[in-house]
Order: C-alpha cells, then sequence, then structure tokens
C-alpha cells in the first residue's frame, strides 16, 4: 500500500518535518536555538507521509518567515513567531511550510489516530469520526493540487 500511495503522491507539494537544535555557544555567547529539517512529507490530512514511507502523527506547523519585531497580541502568536524565525536561522526557505512534534507512527502496533479495528486500520479524522486508513490516505493525495 504504502509504495503505490508514494507513486501517487510524487508530484504533489512537499511540506518539511523539522526538529529544534540548539547551536553550540560561541564562548559565552549563546546562540538562538534553530530548525532544522529532517525529511520531506506530504500532509494527507491527520496524517504525514515522508519521502521513505513512513507515516507520521501531525503536530505543530508553521510557515517559515523572517523574523520581525512587534507586538503580539498574545503568548501563543508570540511563540509561534519565534517558531518561524528559528526556521529561517535553520536555513529553512521562507513561505516552506514546516511541521514540528510528529510522532512517527507504527501500522503493525497502532496508536491514535490509528487504531486496528478487525484488522482493519482506520485513521480518526475527527473527534470519534473513524474511516479505513488506506482509502482516507488516496482520497488525501486526490484532493491535493499538483506542485
Amino acid at each position: 500500500m504504502i509504495q503505490e500511495l508514494l507513486e501517487l503522491v510524487q508530484a504533489k507539494p512537499r511540506e518539511l518535518i523539522a526538529r529544534m537544535e540548539q547551536p553550540r555557544a560561541i564562548g559565552p555567547i549563546r546562540r538562538a536555538p534553530r530548525l532544522v529539517a529532517v525529511a520531506e512529507c506530504w500532509r494527507l490530512g491527520a496524517i504525514l507521509l515522508d519521502t521513505e514511507g513512513q507515516l507520521y502523527a501531525a503536530g505543530t506547523v508553521i510557515r517559515a518567515e523572517r523574523e520581525r519585531q512587534h507586538g503580539y497580541p498574545s503568548r501563543l502568536a508570540e511563540q509561534r513567531a519565534e517558531l518561524k524565525a528559528a526556521a529561517q536561522r535553520g536555513g529553512i526557505d521562507q513561505g516552506r511550510t514546516v511541521n514540528l512534534d510528529v510522532r512517527r507512527l507504527d501500522t503493525d502496533h497502532p496508536s491514535p489516530p490509528l487504531r486496528d479495528r478487525d484488522g482493519i486500520l482506520e485513521v480518526e479524522w475527527a473527534p470519534n469520526a473513524w474511516v479505513p486508513l488506506e482509502p482516507y490516505l488516496r482520497e488525501r493525495i486526490a484532493l491535493m493540487p499538483n506542485a
């Protein structure tokens, strides 16, 4: 199933999976943390599929932006701005979609948003709304624009 999905999704726009990295200090000078890309992926609703065929549960998503100085309406907005700036510091192109806090999914031992129901893998696409995984992923790929 995964190999077929990878063939279907090749022409679709990709996103990045990244992790936070704290650069080493230069003497007493501490450098700001940065996001470092670890894989490319496709967003298929609640699931991410990377170029190696691994599935992930989607986590936090941001779009890389350059750092700006301005007031923030909330602490959450300030934190998101810090993540966007960390993406730029990590060399991620402005405007790229970046996924953080993703969790690798094991289809042999499913955990949310996946479950095994009578031998059929299902995905929770909305609260308490489960659908079979393969048709769900195929539909999400069909709905994606080409890159």
